[in-house]
């Protein structure tokens, strides 16, 4: 799955409407732990990416809707 360099990896899930989306992954040609601060860090990064995709999902439904009535 990841090439011979990666000693470590961190996959932090993305969920849209409760459903699994896709993850955030971050790799560590160092064999060592990931810091909480990290995980924290990838974590919210996740929730980012999904808030953005809702957040583009509803503009492109307010534009279709304004068309629409246009």
């Amino acid at each position: 799955m990841f090439p011979e360099f990666v000693k470590s990896a961190l996959l932090a899930p993305i969920f849209i409407r409760e459903e699994f989306w896709g993850f955030l992954g971050l790799t560590n040609a160092r064999d060592q732990f990931f810091s909480n601060e990290e995980i924290a860090l990838a974590e919210a990064s996740g929730m980012l990416i999904a808030s953005s995709i809702l957040e583009h999902e509803a503009a492109e439904g307010l534009i279709r809707a304004r068309e629409e009535a246009l």
